[in-house]
């Protein structure tokens, strides 16, 4: 990063507008969901069906492809207790 500040001289005010409209971006998405009541009753449906499962003795599985991959992994690591 220090290669091309010295070229252009303006990363830091680029990178400083970028995060700027990516977590402006951010709050509008949440509070879109927030707001919205069809996201809220499928995320408490979907919470209840895994609740409903794991204490049936059932188990969660996750899959992905590439990138999503590593996310299912990381998802399936919160829900192991050791």
């Amino acid at each position: 990063m220090t290669a091309i500040a010295t070229q252009t001289g303006s990363v830091g005010t680029a990178a400083s507008r970028l995060l700027d409209e990516h977590l402006a971006a951010s709050v509008q998405v949440m509070q879109a969901s927030a707001s919205s009541e069809t996201f809220r009753a499928s995320l408490i449906s979907v919470a209840d069906t895994m609740t409903a499962c794991l204490r049936a003795g059932g188990k969660l599985m996750f899959a992905g492809n590439g990138g999503s991959a590593v996310d299912a992994q990381h998802i399936a690591g919160e829900f192991y207790p050791g």
